[in-house]
């Protein structure tokens, strides 16, 4: 049994490079959901509604007088400046995504290219749908790690991308539930009924974490490498 463990363990990359671990607000390979109904999003996204990103460049653009960043470029805007523009002329069931110091569309299509790499290439769906953020500190640097993930469907139309979930599955990051058991000894709750509400979730999680971590209600649409941690689920499910 001990040696089967060590086996299984082997296959996860717990260094700080991992996005699992330490999901940077960097790159061209994930981005932040700014709406502010999070739990509604999760709700419906479980329930296979689809949910479409606007494309929000050209929108900016127009609005440079309303910054209150220094050069006016739409990649300095803070994302509350963004939410702010985009909320009064948001349609049903449109997500508001933006990353501070790039143009949108160059993020929303690197996205778009690795999902379909990653499918055509090597047959798995690297995209996901992460829900709720970890937050811990180490040697005095902070971390952010994504707690549940949902494998999406990524379309792209005429003046949009659209999202919708892939399968009937959430999960609870194994690379953070398992660096968090051995180095910290906390267990991560599972999910146990989809049904329960996503803040309810958090509450729970944030009832087992010390003082010095805490979670949030963020949301983001990124890239994982899950080639490995299936491996991992395969080898402990069918041990």
């Amino acid at each position: 049994m001990r040696v089967f463990q060590e086996v299984a363990n082997n296959l996860l990359d717990l260094g700080k490079r991992n996005r699992l671990l330490n999901f940077k607000d960097k790159g061209l390979k994930g981005v932040y959901i700014l709406n502010n109904n999070i739990d509604e999003i999760y709700k419906s996204i479980i329930s296979s509604k689809e949910w479409s990103i606007p494309l929000i460049d050209k929108i900016l653009e127009r609005q440079k007088s309303l910054t209150f960043d220094e050069d006016g470029s739409i990649i300095n805007y803070s994302p509350l400046k963004v939410y702010d523009i985009m909320e009064p002329i948001l349609r049903p069931r449109q997500l508001i995504c933006y990353k501070k110091g790039y143009k949108q569309l160059n993020v929303l299509k690197n996205l778009y290219k690795e999902y379909n790499f990653y499918i055509q290439e090597k047959g798995i769906n690297s995209l996901y749908l992460a829900f709720g953020f970890v937050e811990y500190k180490e040697d005095n640097i902070s971390y952010r790690a994504p707690l549940l993930l949902i494998p999406i469907k990524y379309t792209k139309e005429t003046d949009c991308y659209k999202i919708k979930e892939e399968s009937d599955e959430i999960i609870l990051n194994p690379t953070l539930e398992y660096y968090f058991k051995t180095q910290y000894k906390i267990q991560l709750p599972q999910i146990i009924d989809e049904d329960e509400a996503f803040y309810s979730y958090l509450d729970r999680v944030s009832s087992v974490l010390s003082t010095d971590m805490s979670v949030s209600g963020d949301a983001a649409i990124g890239i994982f490498s899950f080639l490995k941690m299936n491996m991992y689920n395969d080898l402990i499910n069918n041990e």
